[in-house]
């Protein structure tokens, strides 16, 4: 785990945090550790928590901020049960093109990425099969873009959480 130090000053109540590819793990000060899921504590709090972890600024405060959403789970469980109703689905690439290819003839794959208006079109004319060749051409395209490209264009909140990335943030800290 990588010590938390504030940048304020102030005593903060986290002492070390571990970032995950999907997760934040925070030890505080009592020696309990939580770990905040996207499952669980939603994409957004479980972003906002990293952000402020690397920038060693305002983690406990965040913390405190949501401390009435997370109340009744927060001293029973190491997981923080949050429902973010705003939190949007993370779209896989590979679920994308598997999709494309088995389904991409009636538009599945559209609507799986949150296309609706081309995923009807798609559905409109299938019969003429040219979203079938369009879907397979979307299949080619999702096996060979990059990851960041990707995330760039269907999962514009996404923050990159590679492994290397984060190393990175964290060297510098």
């Amino acid at each position: 785990m990588i010590a938390y130090k504030s940048r304020s000053g102030k005593r903060s109540g986290v002492k070390a945090y571990e970032i995950g590819r999907n997760s934040i793990v925070l030890k505080f000060c009592n020696g309990k550790a939580y770990e905040y899921t996207y499952s669980s504590a939603g994409f957004e709090a479980v972003e906002a928590m990293k952000e402020c972890a690397i920038e060693n600024k305002g983690l406990n405060r965040y913390i405190d901020r949501y401390k009435p959403a997370y109340a009744g789970v927060f001293k029973k469980s190491f997981r923080i049960e949050h429902f973010n109703k705003k939190q949007k689905q993370i779209k896989s690439k590979s679920t994308a093109a598997l999709l494309a290819f088995f389904l991409g003839g009636v538009g599945m794959h559209r609507f799986y990425l949150g296309q609706t208006g081309l995923g009807v079109v798609y559905l409109l004319f299938f019969w003429t099969l040219i979203p079938a060749v369009a879907a397979f051409v979307d299949f080619i395209i999702f096996l060979t873009v990059s990851d960041e490209k990707f995330n760039a264009k269907y999962n514009k909140k996404l923050k990159s959480t590679s492994l290397e990335s984060i190393e990175e943030q964290v060297k510098y800290l």
